[in-house]
């Protein structure tokens, strides 16, 4: 796997797991200010690491 496609994955998989997140806790199946938020920021990050990776090999 090339890094443009590793980026791509990264960021996708972060994406998404950020928004459901996000989406979860608006339906108020997850209470704000727990472990998931921190969850929810990691896989933020992990999009942002698949940003810098795409960025970086292009």
């Amino acid at each position: 796997m090339d890094d443009l496609t590793f980026g791509i994955v990264l960021l996708a998989v972060g994406t998404l797991g950020f928004l459901q997140d996000r989406w979860r806790k608006r339906r108020g199946k997850r209470p704000w200010g727990s472990f998931d938020d921190l969850l929810m920021w990691a896989t933020a990050a992990i999009a942002l690491i698949g940003l810098l990776v795409i960025i970086k090999s292009a």
